[in-house]
């Protein structure tokens, strides 16, 4: 089965990862080995960010909780026929992007995946998508779940 691609709608959000994998928490199920101890980048306070917006997102079956799990099954993708039920707007992939020190990469999930990097520059990156990864199909069922309208709160 082809994985459908997801349109690039035009940027709308763009991520900058500023707190690496610091995080106050270490939990089994966290996608990306964020936990104390890990300062691969500055902390949010050091850059005047006072109080960070926390969201919950519903399990990602990848990192440690692809090891924990097994990982998603060949029948959890996002199909064709989803994308034009629902649209293709509530996903994340069809209008933000994230910039890392190591590239674009089209969602925060997928940054540590191969194929999840869109190049090196924005206008690299301004294509479609294709949705064949498990977590795809999570982020489809949920909704843009890694959407905010606001990240954080900056000190005055």
């Amino acid at each position: 089965m082809t994985a459908p691609n997801c349109p690039f709608h035009g940027l709308d959000s763009l991520w900058i990862q500023v707190a690496g994998l610091s995080c106050n928490l270490r939990c089994a199920h966290c996608f990306n080995a964020s936990g104390p101890g890990n300062r691969e980048m500055p902390v949010l306070r050091e850059r005047g960010i006072r109080k960070p917006r926390v969201k919950f997102l519903p399990v990602f079956r990848v990192g440690r909780e692809e090891e924990r799990s097994g990982g998603y099954d060949e029948d959890d993708r996002v199909t064709s026929e989803m994308l034009e039920l629902l649209g293709p707007e509530r996903l994340l992939c069809s209008a933000a992007r994230v910039a890392t020190s190591r590239g674009i990469w089209v969602c925060p999930i997928l940054v540590n995946e191969r194929g999840g990097r869109m190049g090196d520059t924005l206008e690299e990156s301004f294509r479609p998508f294709p949705l064949s990864y498990g977590a795809c199909a999570t982020c489809f069922r949920h909704g843009a779940v890694c959407a905010n309208a606001a990240t954080a709160v900056r000190e005055e």
